[in-house]
């Protein structure tokens, strides 16, 4: 999830505090401020770099940022600029951000996508015959073809105007009995269960929080976090905590992923602190809790407040609630949720035993389709794209592991299953503060990170 900032959430509610297990790092602050104006000389001057124009002096503000093309710069005690790594994706005020590099497209079901400055995919409007490498296909086609529109299977009318038509007879895929289409046959294909993922891996657990310990957590079955918040869902309330890393060891430093069984970082665990800072009710706030949530600045997106495929909105501010989305087929549950950041997309997990499939929701049909069926049943549900190489991970959290997958242009594939001690059953799957994976379980709230986890997530 969202990585940077403090969700706003209106005035101080009682707090109290509750020490977890221990590290964790703290999850970004806000960017360096733009250096202060140079010299400027009669013909102007990039002032916020300090810069001059003709006239003016040279050299740059210590201490002030900027980007040369792809490249960030800082500019050293001397006022000269020095280029640092340059970034994979974009760079935006001296830092990289983005998850895609700035000029290229690609497509998110069929709505097609370009890459802005900044690294951010946007939208433009869904193509009503799909899209295909960023554009919107032509409206012709060939006879004897076939197309995916969301779960219904279309042919192509060659016309004249050739045009896609609903297959006859008419055949729609149906994501509840695992059937998605496939367009080069024109039917439903039957999904199978994925095989284990060969790859075993290990995180560790940071931070342990659990109802009868007396501390600040107050129980919750789904979970997600943005910043230093964490939000949780009480099923009547919405609870809204800060974590706080400790710098337990006395080195003056904060190491989020420090733990005694971390071979990437060995050491002892910073104690982390749980507060809870608000609490906001079902009834007479309107969240629309439900199911899992995803945590944005200054709004929560919950499947609810029916299990039934409803994405609603809530925005902190006005407790305003709308819906994104519509509801599921007859026999879907949607309890887990999560949002594709490299492509735009939602997804969501069926809560039940193993064979339940992992959903997507198609745009331009406005409908959930499937994508795979997990290996192990749906615990929990992240979607999180690895800061050092832009590709996208969907996880699934089971019970002491959490599987990771992969789109691949052939298809999912599942990559590593990752092992962490903590044996009680999972509820529910976030992502955020300290750059680690936050776990629900009724009764207990976990954090996880670390060891083999580090290279995907930070």
């Amino acid at each position: 999830m969202a990585l940077l900032g403090v969700a706003a959430c209106g005035e101080s509610g009682s707090s109290s505090s509750g020490t977890g297990g221990a590290a964790g790092g703290a999850g970004g602050g806000a960017g360096m401020p733009g250096g202060t104006g140079g010299v400027a000389g009669e013909a102007g001057g990039d002032a916020a770099a300090g810069s001059a124009g003709a006239g003016g002096a040279s050299g740059c503000v210590p201490g002030s940022k900027q980007c040369s093309g792809p490249t960030p710069q800082t500019c050293d005690g001397s006022g000269s600029w020095k280029s640092g790594t340059p970034c994979q994706f974009a760079c935006v005020s001296g830092t990289c951000s983005g998850v895609c590099i700035p000029g290229t497209k690609q497509c998110s079901s069929d709505t097609p996508q370009s890459c802005d400055t900044s690294g951010q995919w946007q939208d433009a409007a869904p193509c009503p015959y799909g899209c295909d490498a960023g554009a919107c296909k032509d409206v012709a086609c060939k006879a004897g073809e076939f197309n995916c529109h969301g779960n219904q299977v279309q042919q192509c009318d060659p016309g004249p105007p050739a045009k896609w038509v609903p297959k006859s007879p008419a055949l729609t895929c149906n994501p509840a009995a695992n059937q998605t289409c496939n367009e080069t046959t024109g039917s439903c294909d039957q999904l199978q269960t994925m095989a284990t993922p060969s790859n075993q891996g290990a995180c560790h657990v940071y931070g342990y929080w659990e109802v009868f310990s007396g501390g600040a957590f107050k129980s919750g079955s789904r979970v997600d976090s943005f910043g230093d918040q964490i939000y949780v869902d009480r099923g009547a309330e919405l609870d809204v905590y800060q974590v706080t890393l400790e710098d337990t060891d006395g080195d003056g430093k904060l190491e989020p992923d420090q733990h005694p069984d971390n071979s990437l970082d060995v050491g002892p665990m910073e104690a982390r602190t749980l507060t809870l800072v608000k609490s906001y009710s079902k009834a007479s706030d309107g969240v629309p809790i439900g199911g899992e949530l995803y945590a944005k600045a200054d709004r929560l997106l919950m499947l609810g407040p029916t299990t039934d495929g409803t994405l609603s909105e809530w925005v902190f501010a006005t407790k305003a609630s709308s819906k994104v989305t519509s509801g599921a087929p007859a026999g879907l549950n949607t309890s887990f949720l999560g949002f594709g950041e490299a492509d735009s997309r939602w997804y969501a997990g069926n809560f039940g035993s193993k064979g339940s499939g992992l959903l997507s929701w198609h745009a331009g049909a406005g409908e959930w389709v499937s994508e795979f069926v997990p290996a192990s049943s749906i615990s929990g549900l992240e979607v999180v794209v690895a800061p050092k190489t832009g590709e996208q991970y969907a996880y699934i959290a089971g019970t002491g592991f959490i599987d990771q997958y992969r789109r691949d242009p052939a298809g999912w594939t599942a990559v590593n299953r990752f092992g962490y001690k903590y044996d009680k059953y999972a509820t529910g799957l976030g992502f955020g503060a300290f750059d680690h994976f936050w776990l629900t379980g009724g009764y207990t709230l976990v954090e996880i990170g670390g060891g083999d986890c580090t290279q995907y997530l930070k």
